[in-house]
């Protein structure tokens, strides 16, 4: 537990809902800040130390003495290939989201090919607040075609990614659920799913199933993990939505 901050919610006499409150946070974020190791982003923390009329150095001491190995703590683990990632592991993680699902990449076919129940989850979630999040590339782009010629998939990623909107397609009506076309060179694909993260690094040449992936756990602010989120949102900020329907496979 947060001892400081417990003791600092005790001194002001507020809970856990009005931290929530003040904030704009959800209830289950802000029971997370009174976990060990867990430091609110930086839009949280201003209104929060306002509530609470006190330092951010007084309830997290990390953020004005860094250590050195902090951002390494942010690796959960390292995998040489995307396909060594137990697929008990995708699921779980995505069971275990409450606020956020985001998921960039290309085609992200393996996603919906893995987990059959995947579209019920994410209609359930969205019905519960999560916020669900999917991009996948453009099939009509140039980046498409030049990914395919560079991994020698003779035409088929165009054709993957419309077969992955064909899995997703249920998903297009739900509220709390967006659907976009991004149209970028994908250096790193992204599975985010609240404070954990999958991270794919391309490797020029191979498939994304061999390429390695990290899981990250978010630990401290501008660490790993918030650095690939920012790669996420600046990709995100210029997707569009896809057409619907969207082309058939």
């Amino acid at each position: 537990m947060n001892e400081r901050l417990r003791q600092a919610l005790n001194k002001a006499g507020v809970d856990i809902d009005d931290l929530a409150r003040v904030t704009g946070a959800t209830h289950d974020t802000a029971r997370r800040w009174i976990q060990p190791g867990r430091t609110p982003q930086r839009r949280y923390r201003f209104p929060l130390v306002q509530l609470l009329n006190c330092d951010e150095a007084d309830l997290w001491p990390e953020l004005s003495s860094p250590r050195s190995e902090t951002a390494t703590a942010e690796i959960v683990n390292a995998y040489a290939h995307r396909a060594d990632v137990p697929g008990e592991l995708w699921w779980q993680l995505l069971c275990d989201a409450k606020e956020h699902v985001d998921l960039l990449g290309y085609a992200l076919l393996h996603v919906p090919e893995n987990h059959p129940r995947l579209v019920d989850l994410l209609r359930g979630k969205a019905a519960a607040d999560c916020t669900i999040r999917i991009a996948v590339a453009d099939p009509e782009s140039a980046n498409v075609a030049r990914r395919d010629e560079e991994e020698r998939l003779g035409g088929t990623l165009a054709a993957r990614i419309r077969t992955s909107l064909h899995y997703l397609d249920p998903l297009c009506d739900c509220v709390g659920i967006e659907l976009r076309y991004h149209d970028t060179p994908m250096y790193s694909s992204v599975f985010r799913f609240d404070d954990d993260m999958f991270v794919t690094p391309h490797v020029y040449g191979r498939p994304g199933r061999l390429a390695p992936l990290l899981h990250l756990r978010r630990r401290q602010e501008d660490g790993i993990f918030d650095n690939y989120l920012t790669h996420l949102e600046d990709i995100w900020a210029t997707s569009v939505p896809i057409p619907t329907p969207p082309t058939a496979p």
